[in-house]
């Protein structure tokens, strides 16, 4: 279960808007002491970054003085399925899913 919601967190954080300038800086703050070789600018560049067209506002990112912890309002999903298989090349698992926005209809 752990695995699979940090997978779950992960995949839907990437639907986020970026922390911005001074969260990604508070966070690469933090993440700079555990990733030895990674710069906190690297660090601070990833967690701004936002994709084209995000579907959550803000960051999904809960920044205290000594871990970052992903939030990405996951309480918000209702339904999900997530497939894991063999690779199609290469050594690495493949996993796919799709996204589904809901909304409540009146009758």
């Amino acid at each position: 279960m752990a695995i699979s919601e940090s997978l779950v967190d992960g995949i839907i954080a990437a639907f986020h808007a970026g922390a911005g300038a001074a969260g990604a800086a508070a966070a690469a703050a933090v993440l700079a002491r555990r990733l030895p070789g990674t710069t906190e600018t690297e660090i601070a560049a990833l967690a701004a970054m936002s994709p084209p067209g995000p579907l959550f506002a803000g960051s999904p990112l809960v920044i205290k003085a000594s871990y970052v912890q992903i939030s990405p309002c996951d309480e918000r999903c209702v339904a999900g399925q997530v497939a894991i298989g063999p690779p199609a090349e290469g050594p690495f698992m493949q996993i796919s899913g799709e996204l589904f926005t809901l909304r409540r209809r009146r009758f």
